[in-house]
């Protein structure tokens, strides 16, 4: 006989930070999951819109034991690593509280990810503001379980937290705690930490359910408005990037996992360097030698480590020089 809770060992993780046009469509959909048992937990992260008052009021009018938690603002890892702890069931899967999950998708890709011996399960997304799927990093026509060791660089550049079904279990894990180590960055709020948790996930060998590309278990939300401003504090975070690389390093050398560790070095410093031509070099010509000397660290304090800093940094700025070039 089919449950009618189908969803009871899943936690639904959500974070929430001022996007208070948002909420309403998004708690409709939170409602569903919760309707077939799942456990939806909502962080919110010191909104100032009344996105956390409009949360309770919809909470209370639908009599729904979903957890509404508001805490300071911290950023989207703290946030993220509250509700992991807060979480009770075997699996958990992230949104945004800008985005729309769909509840038969999601059904779909926990019964199969239960149903095999699998590390982690992926999913297909769509984003609202376009038709159409994204790209898997694997397409299949239907469930299939491959080796993470095998599609190291495609699994990378399949982004985010949120197309991703985990158990509990494995977020616990010491050395998948990565996001302690931005900690440090105070009120820097460094917020790109998925860039470096899909390193540090695609360098472990894992074994992973990957969806049919047919099966989209959530609506990305890519807004226009406010682009220049999104766009400015996204540069702004980017500089903090040689920073938080240097944090992240640190943190998998003490650490204990099974990670494939010369391809994270060299994949770190490939994404940071690849992210410098996006800043003007004479504003942010710190974020420059701050990755100059990252390199030079991780590849070795001798001849060979700087003449290929050396050659990240020129490339870098002629990178930079031709994004000028083509905006005139």
């Amino acid at each position: 006989m089919t449950s009618s809770r189908p969803l009871s060992d899943l936690s639904v993780l959500v974070t929430c930070y001022n996007k208070m046009e948002y909420v309403e469509v998004c708690f409709a959909a939170l409602l569903e999951l919760e309707n077939r048992g799942a456990a939806v937990i909502v962080v919110d992260d010191g909104s100032t819109d009344g996105s956390s008052e409009l949360l309770l009021s919809l909470r209370a009018k639908a009599n729904s034991k979903i957890q509404i938690i508001k805490t300071l603002n911290q950023g989207a890892g703290p946030a993220r690593r509250l509700s992991i702890e807060i979480a009770q069931t075997d699996f958990v899967f992230f949104l945004d509280i800008d985005d729309l999950p769909f509840t038969t998708a999601v059904q779909e890709l926990l019964l199969a990810f239960k149903s095999v011996r699998a590390d982690i399960a992926i999913g297909n997304y769509q984003v609202m503001q376009k038709s159409g799927s994204s790209l898997m990093p694997v397409s299949l026509p239907e469930f299939g379980q491959v080796s993470l060791r095998d599609y190291r660089n495609e699994f990378k550049e399949a982004m985010g937290w949120w197309r991703y079904i985990y158990k509990r279990d494995f977020l616990l894990q010491p050395h998948n705690m990565i996001g302690s180590a931005f900690e440090e960055f105070g009120t820097k709020k460094f917020v790109l930490d998925d860039l470096f948790w899909m390193i540090h996930l695609s360098s472990q060998n894992l074994d992973v359910l990957v969806s049919p590309t047919s099966l989209s278990i959530y609506h990305y939300n890519l807004p226009a408005e406010n682009a220049d401003e999104r766009w400015n504090s996204y540069l702004k975070q980017v500089s903090f990037l040689p920073e938080a690389a240097s944090k992240f390093l640190n943190f998998i050398e003490i650490n204990n996992c099974d990670h494939n560790v010369l391809w994270m070095r060299e994949t770190t410093l490939t994404d940071v360097w690849n992210h410098m031509p996006l800043l003007p070099f004479f504003t942010f010509h710190d974020s420059y030698f701050a990755s100059f000397k990252l390199t030079s660290e991780v590849l070795g304090k001798n001849l060979a480590g700087y003449l290929r800093a050396s050659k990240y940094l020129c490339v870098a700025v002629l990178k930079r020089a031709v994004r000028i070039s083509r905006n005139l």
